[in-house]
């Protein structure tokens, strides 16, 4: 007996059975009930050391908050692999299960168990964990609930928070106008990494090679006589191993038109069919075939082989595939994936040759939704929050996953995960993904809607936000780790892809930019080797399992060359201001309604003659968020701009340049902020300093400052900041000036004076004094300093 499945009952379910709960404020929202979170499905056969390795840490981790209740359901899961464990250890004569099944249930029996950082390995104590899990299911942790003030904490609470922006109402009204039921559990997958989903193909596609033999006779065919198989000839043989069948072997012959015949033969094994072997020979012609011949094609065959010839007007060779596989020969699977192991069996991911085109899209993906063909299948990557439904979507951020939320009904197909498939959390597989069938995006303008498939995916902050899983520890962890996120969302892609994928848009967003600090090169790096790389079976890059690839991410041209990168924060592409009389280029722009603005301009050139610009962001669309800079450059004197890079922890931040070394001199935040120094060795590339990004406080206390510029005079750097000592703003703001020798610089990349606090020097700051103020200026209710300058002035005259 295979592994059985213990998945959830639900989706064996029709809609039209299951009884509905409606929320006690609000009974037109529906939904079913929640299920047993110990009931989840256990892709026993798929987990990996890594796998495991990450739920475990995760489900330790007890200093975090949990609003959504994802170390829970990580535990639920650890618990239930636990348990599955146990069933086929204690299997009987009445519950045997598979050798390969056992076999790697001990593995996995192996790897539960506590990593602690030096390296000891503990044995966990399951009854502690069980009580843990008890105590979690039994708390309500409602800290988000309290945030927006509600009072009655029941599931789908999210959707009655008052108060909140038009966009948040507006796409409650797309949820409620077409998916007020919900999404069906069938339609909600969850994927916990790339081996899930590699086990679902056949075994001969990922797994058995396959042996081409060529003869190069021709032949004729008589469509009177006997048919002789002379021609060149195309053997592929295929094996599967399955113990119930043997022995029962298939050659299809197509005969064709100029004369070359193609054979293929398919060995399979039957135990109720043996030595029966049966031969289709389609000729192609314009003339019609009347006649059906019997032969012998091989002496170890002693059935009687039977050929067909058909003739197709079109002189076409159409092959016939079964619209459905037998269910007996599925692997263990989740039963949301029967469509999936009917798809790949139908479209096997080895046969799919398309062009893969990659396009460059300057748009965002819920506007380039609508630029699809309307006859084509979408699937878009959404750049997700592995620990909260939508991110910041309840307070109107304005990321990537944020502003596809607000303009489709996919927000409620993330609570159905919660509340459904999740067991009442949230949390995305560190390796893995969720994915949901037909999300429905709107165009407020013209009204339309498009339905599109949606992967849901997370990628590593950085930049010190709050997370589920610890950041990866070095650089090698860093793309490790990614390679598996990024192989598994294509995976994902590839294997619910409708039909062949010749008619199939894969829409990936920028994934790891932006306010999450990921380098973009980096980024780039690993989505061009998962393009390129081979998944699922595929004799070539998984980039050609589709016709075309629309993307907003680095690596992402024909090339593979790392493009113009746009960002959720701008486009990051160059154009020439219209209306601007002095005939200036923009190097980035955002547009207006989301409410983040671009700040604290500066630029500098280098001795290369290159232009090194940057910019932070502000608004009431990006409060809460990371204080990062963007970077950008231009190697022809501005005509066009590339977005390069990030400063993290950087605020009001201004660029200067010394030995060809560039210097950002900022706050780390906007408010009770320290100064902050980053350096950039490599043109703007990269922030790194003694192998960390974080750059160096060179002065802790409450400051703030604006863009001014950094002035350099007689070897001493200077720059302008303020002292914030009491919060009123700008009355008690403070002017003060931080200078360093720069006599005793340094180009080496590890051991810079610049960089360090103690060759900095901070002038007592001077407190407003209104006295100063001119009589005949107008009345000023809160006078104080403001983003004060450093200046040149010419010596005296010694006359």
């Amino acid at each position: 007996m295979g592994e059985s499945q213990n998945s959830a009952d639900l989706i064996h379910t029709t809609s039209d059975t299951l009884s509905y709960l409606s929320l006690s404020t609000q009974p037109n929202i529906k939904y079913k009930s929640t299920p047993d979170p110990l009931s989840v499905y256990v892709p026993l056969d798929s987990l990996t050391e890594e796998t495991i390795d990450s739920i475990v840490s995760t489900v330790q981790q007890s200093n975090k908050k949990d609003w959504n209740h994802s170390r829970r359901t990580l535990l639920a899961f650890l618990l239930a692999i636990k348990n599955k464990v146990s069933d086929i250890e204690k299997q009987d004569s009445k519950n045997t299960f598979d050798k390969q099944i056992v076999q790697h249930a001990r593995k996995v029996g192996e790897w539960l168990v506590e990593k602690d950082h030096s390296g000891n390995i503990n044995k966990l104590d399951w009854d502690e964990l069980r009580k843990t899990y008890e105590q979690m299911a039994s708390e309500n942790d409602d800290g988000m609930a309290r945030h927006y003030s509600v009072t009655n904490v029941e599931p789908y609470y999210e959707l009655t928070i008052e108060g909140l922006h038009a966009d948040i109402n507006q796409s409650r009204e797309y949820m409620a106008r077409f998916r007020s039921h919900g999404w069906e559990p069938n339609e909600l997958k969850i994927y916990w990494n790339v081996q899930q989903l590699e086990n679902l193909c056949p075994k001969h596609e990922t797994q058995a090679e396959q042996v081409e033999v060529r003869d190069e006779e021709k032949t004729d065919v008589n469509s009177e006589t006997k048919h002789t198989l002379k021609d060149t000839t195309k053997v592929e043989t295929k094996l599967e191993k399955n113990e119930e069948v043997k022995n029962e072997a298939t050659v299809d012959v197509k005969n064709e038109s100029n004369n070359e015949v193609r054979s293929e033969v398919k060995g399979e094994s039957n135990e109720e069919a043996k030595n029966e072997a049966t031969v289709e020979a389609k000729t192609e012609s314009k003339n019609e075939v009347r006649d059906q011949v019997k032969d012998e094609l091989n002496e170890e065959t002693n059935g009687e082989p039977t050929v067909e010839t058909k003739t197709e007007s079109n002189n076409e060779a159409r092959s016939e595939v079964n619209d459905e596989a037998k269910a007996e020969n599925f692997p263990p699977h989740d039963p949301s994936d029967a469509d999936v192991i009917r798809a790949l069996r139908q479209y096997p991911v080895s046969k799919r040759n398309n062009a893969g085109k990659i396009t460059y899209v300057n748009k965002g993906i819920e506007k380039a939704v609508f630029d699809v063909p309307e006859d084509a299948q979408i699937i878009v990557l959404n750049f997700a929050n592995e620990r909260s439904p939508g991110g910041g979507y309840l307070r109107h951020a304005w990321a990537q996953e944020e502003i596809i939320l607000y303009n489709s009904d996919g927000y409620r197909a993330l609570l159905d995960l919660k509340y459904g498939r999740m067991g009442g959390g949230y949390a995305i597989p560190e390796f893995g993904l969720a994915y949901v069938r037909d999300i429905c995006f709107f165009d407020k303008k013209t009204d339309k809607n498009r339905k599109a498939d949606m992967l849901v995916s997370a990628c590593y902050c950085l930049t010190g936000s709050p997370q589920l899983y610890d950041n990866p520890k070095t650089d090698e962890e860093w793309e490790t780790k990614n390679l598996a996120k990024f192989n598994a969302f294509m995976a994902a892609a590839v294997a619910n892809t409708k039909g062949d994928g010749s008619n199939t848009y894969l829409l990936l967003g920028p994934i790891g930019t932006g306010a999450f600090g990921n380098d973009v090169t980096k980024i780039g790096n690993v989505f061009r080797k998962v393009l390129t790389s081979k998944l699922m079976g595929t004799n070539g890059p998984i980039a050609k399992a589709f016709e075309n690839i629309w993307g907003k991410s680095a690596g992402l041209d024909p090339q593979h060359r790392l493009t113009t990168i746009s960002t959720h924060f701008g486009t990051g592409k160059c154009t020439r201001i219209p209306d601007s009389i002095l005939d200036l280029n923009e190097v980035a722009y955002h547009d207006e309604p989301s409410k983040i603005y671009l700040g604290s301009p500066s630029i500098i050139r280098l001795s290369s003659g290159r232009l090194v610009a940057s910019h932070d962001f502000f608004g009431p669309g990006y409060a809460f968020q990371p204080r990062n800079v963007s970077i950008y450059v231009s190697d022809n004197n501005g005509e066009t701009w590339s977005f390069i890079s990030y400063i993290k922890h950087s605020y009001w931040t201004t660029l200067a340049v010394y030995n060809d070394i560039i210097y950002a001199i900022g706050t780390d935040s906007d408010s009770n902020a320290n100064i902050i120094i980053h350096r950039s060795s490599d043109s703007g590339l990269s922030w790194n300093y003694n192998g960390s990004d974080d750059g160096v406080v060179l002065f802790h206390g409450s400051f703030a400052t604006g863009p001014t510029p950094i002035v350099i005079a007689n070897q001493v750097m200077y720059r302008a900041i303020e002292a914030w000592p009491t919060p009123r703003w700008p009355t008690d703001f403070q002017a003060a000036i931080i200078s360093c020798n720069l006599s005793i610089s340094s180009k080496s990349t590890e051991d810079d004076p610049i960089m360090s606090p103690n060759n900095w020097r901070l002038t007592p700051p001077l407190i407003f004094n209104k006295e100063w103020i001119p009589k005949s200026f107008p009345n000023l209710n809160a006078p104080g300093y403001l983003e004060g300058n450093v200046v040149i002035v010419p010596k005296p005259s010694s006359k």
